[in-house]
């Protein structure tokens, strides 16, 4: 938006050059004839133009020439500057905005032209008034809600709302806002896409709904709707396409499972609506929408006995078995929380799916098994027998027909094995480097995010990788640690691929030295079976473990080996969450 227009002593000799000092082909051919132009004041610059001669057909006068600031001593354009800004500064009130000129074009389909420095530096100058957002905010009731804070981005802008509810957002810049309301207790909402006006007030008020507590909506009947507020604490499944995560109340009094595939984090602050619904035993909510409201949270585990996980009957999330047919927990429910316990290792699955640990509360589920099942899909698994403490949502599943609890970890990082834990460091290189790990070979290094063949890591966001195509690398890494003497084993996620070539063509394999060695072909290493891929341009993560090894004590290396062996189309190796753990026995 202008206010006003300047011109420059630029003319056509054609048109009423026997006064070309007045400019009028501006006046009244550039300015008249444009609908937005003419509606402005109109003022003349003071320090002349360029020259110009030629014949004017006007009044039969030749030649006719006009001398400006860039000819015969006149002005220079840095001097005209100068001067154009001391008028400025005494004319606050009359602010050029348009710089206008004769540019040759018959039909003056251009009227603001750049190129110049003087031309340059007068669209610095330029102004444009501001616009205003204005309205109200109230609950659904319609209860003014004071003190509600109200923002519009971009660009941070914020108002709080008076006693009667009303607020205004001054000096805005004109352009497109998302305006955002928030209130204590209240679901905040946005509405986007307000535009903003030059000199105008654009409406915008807000009818707010009050928030449902989490441990509220566990007693909603289901497809009742209500929204709720949390930290996001975990997301599942932990490898693969997100479909649940776990949201927590900030004092960490209830958390809920809430279905959605929204892009979210750990620590995210969310706002979630949707309806309640059970699912294997739990109380979840099915969203419809959820909105970031706020990051960087970082919520501590509860400490509970095997005994406490689950508790008992809390609206409609009923207790969890103590024993069957139909012995049941009582106390707190804390299904849905972030919660750590521990115990010793009271069973296995041959799949590696799962396994029980048992803090000698005795609790049974009726699968024949003492203590709590924690799932473990796609992470270590420990032996029969090892101490282990587990972090983890406190979930449910069913079996014959019985509510049972669940704890589900959420990576790598929530596992100790206690005898067995990971003597590795940086194992799951999420360090961001190779920190506390020797290279050989040749190697690519690090990787995070979805790399090769859409492969990303197999917990947290960073993984070992090596990628070939046409050509081959054969290299790894190895560290070594100090341990004291007793029997050790290393293990590995690995992930191979290739394209079209023979499926040797990729192999992985983890190796233990227990004299501490490093070299990669030394006969005292115990290697792994090797890792290959059956299937051409397909790969997935499988958990790679060498025998356990006897050690005197002093130095163990592990060495994570990649090989390449064809030299046609594409080899990928990698590795994520390594560990060396003593053995149990």
């Amino acid at each position: 938006a202008a206010d006003g227009v300047e011109t420059h002593e630029y003319f056509d000799l054609q048109v009423n050059c026997c006064a070309p000092w007045l400019a009028f082909r501006h006046r009244d051919i550039a300015l008249a004839n444009h609908a937005y132009l003419r509606t402005k004041e109109w003022y003349i610059g003071e320090f002349g133009s360029d020259q110009v001669c030629g014949h004017c057909t006007w009044c039969d006068d030749y030649p006719l020439c006009r001398r400006g600031w860039r000819d015969r001593g006149k002005l220079s354009e840095e001097a005209y500057i100068q001067q154009m800004a001391i008028y400025r500064a005494g004319c606050a009130d009359q602010v050029v905005a348009v710089f206008v000129f004769q540019i040759g074009s018959p039909g003056w389909a251009d009227f603001e032209v750049f190129g110049t420095s003087v031309a340059d530096w007068m669209k610095t100058t330029w102004s444009v008034p501001p616009g205003r957002i204005s309205g109200t905010v109230r609950s659904n009731t319609g209860q003014a809600l004071a003190g509600a804070l109200v923002t519009a981005e971009p660009g941070g802008y914020t108002s709080t709302s008076g006693p009667e509810g009303s607020y205004a957002i001054e000096n805005l810049p004109p352009g497109t806002y998302n305006v955002t309301a928030k209130y204590p207790g209240y679901a905040q909402v946005t509405q986007s896409g307000i535009v903003v006006n030059s000199n105008q007030t654009s409406t915008v008020s807000f009818i707010l709904h009050p928030l449902t507590a989490i441990s509220a909506v566990k007693n909603l009947p289901d497809g009742s709707y209500a929204t709720i507020s949390g930290v996001v604490t975990a997301q599942f499944p932990i490898t693969g396409t997100q479909e649940r995560v776990y949201v927590e109340s900030s004092e960490r009094s209830s958390g809920i499972g809430v279905t959605t595939a929204a892009i979210v984090s750990i620590g995210d602050e969310v706002q979630c609506t949707g309806t309640p619904r059970t699912v294997n035993g739990e109380r979840i909510l099915n969203a419809t929408s959820v909105v970031r409201t706020g990051s960087g949270y970082n919520l501590k585990p509860v400490g509970l006995t095997n005994l406490q996980l689950g508790g008992g009957t809390f609206g409609r999330q009923n207790a969890v078995l103590n024993a069957p047919p139909d012995s049941y927990a009582t106390g707190l429910n804390n299904v849905g929380l972030l919660v750590r316990t521990w115990g010793r290792v009271s069973y296995v699955d041959p799949a590696g799916s799962f396994f029980y640990t048992d803090d000698g509360s005795g609790i049974q589920d009726g699968s024949g098994i003492r203590g709590v099942r924690v799932e473990c899909s796609g992470l270590s698994i420990p032996r029969a027998g090892q101490y282990v403490t587990v972090t983890g949502i406190s979930s449910t599943y069913v079996i014959s027909g019985n509510i049972a609890r669940l704890l589900r970890p959420r990576s790598e990082a929530d596992l100790s094995y206690g005898v067995g834990a990971n003597l590795l460091f940086n194992g799951g290189f999420e360090s961001g480097s190779l920190a506390n790990w020797a290279p050989y070979g040749t190697i690519d290094g690090l990787q995070s995010g979805t790399g090769f063949a859409g492969i990303s890591a197999h917990s947290g966001s960073w993984f070992l990788g090596s990628a070939a195509d046409g050509g081959t690398k054969s290299g790894g890494v190895y560290q070594r640690v100090s341990v004291r003497a007793g029997k050790y084993e290393a293990r590995a996620w690995s992930r191979v691929f290739h394209g079209d070539n023979p499926e040797n063509s990729a192999i992985n394999r983890v190796g233990i030295d227990p004299t501490g060695g490093t070299n990669p072909s030394s006969d005292t290493i115990v290697w792994s079976p090797s890792d290959i891929q059956i299937s051409k341009w397909y790969s997935e993560w499988r958990l790679l473990v060498t025998p356990a090894v006897n050690c005197n004590g002093g130095q163990v290396t592990v060495f994570l080996d990649m090989k390449q062996n064809n030299p046609s189309s594409w080899h990928i190796n990698c590795f994520d969450d390594a560990a060396l753990t003593a053995v149990f026995e």
